[in-house]
């Protein structure tokens, strides 16, 4: 081979070299090419897919934050459930007896609609655990409150069959606070389920307007972190009842 190149002339020599060079940097170039094109395509797809991660999180923060507010309505339409037959019965009654229950039984949604993972995401992307464990806590408030509510109804209409069965009702009834009575027996009976009753009101009126004032804190706080997050508007909110 070695004996072969001397018997080259230079011209052929270099002929030769300037050839596989040539060959080389061509098969150089179109690898280039190659990967260029591979990684335009690549960093195409890749911010393509980034698009559409953020705009899912975008809608799903736009779900969360109205779940958020759902919630918070739905404390505050309890309390005004709650409070609005209280004031009517005091208007009637100025001094009403310990354990008489004045409030009705509720026709209302015992659903509660809350946040899922997905809906959360970004506040965990954007290192926002705080405001995440705040939202959980809330949650599981709106779940008491309205699993007391679903129970007093429950025990209202218990009561309210009870009574019509076991009860009499005065001939002459003052206003719409009517005192069922009961012989001994069974106003013993009356008594204890009142006394239920009380207690599951009571439960609710201790924390309901501070935990709807939190829920539109929170709901606040997260249309905040959205508007920073994604740098798009988020809807106003109009905060009700609270402390």
């Amino acid at each position: 081979m070695i004996e072969w190149f001397n018997q080259l002339s230079d011209e052929a020599f270099f002929a030769g070299v300037t050839a596989i060079v040539a060959a080389l940097l061509g098969g150089l170039i179109s690898l280039i090419s190659a990967l260029m094109v591979f990684w335009l395509a690549t960093r195409k797809e890749t911010k393509l897919f980034e698009q559409r991660l953020n705009d899912t999180r975008n809608t799903n923060a736009r779900i969360g934050l109205g779940k958020l507010l759902n919630m918070s309505n739905q404390l505050y339409s309890i309390e005004r459930f709650i409070s609005k037959q209280l004031a009517e019965a005091q208007k009637e009654a100025p001094v009403i007896e310990p354990g008489l229950a004045v409030v009705g039984s509720s026709a209302g949604n015992f659903e509660v609609d809350r946040l899922n993972s997905a809906e959360l995401e970004f506040l965990v992307h954007s290192k926002s655990n705080g405001l995440v464990s705040e939202i959980h806590m809330f949650q599981r408030a709106v779940m008491t409150h309205v699993a007391a509510l679903e129970q007093y109804t429950v025990l209202r209409r218990e009561f309210d069959d009870f009574s019509l069965k076991h009860g009499r009702i005065p001939e002459d009834p003052d206003g719409r606070l009517v005192s069922t009575e009961f012989d001994e027996k069974h106003g013993r009976q009356a008594s204890i389920m009142l006394g239920s009753l009380n207690i599951l009101l009571g439960e609710i009126l201790t924390t309901i307007e501070d935990d709807i004032k939190t829920g539109f804190d929170l709901a606040d706080s997260y249309r905040e972190m959205a508007v920073k997050q994604f740098g798009e508007p988020f809807p106003t909110i109009q905060k009700l009842g609270g402390k």
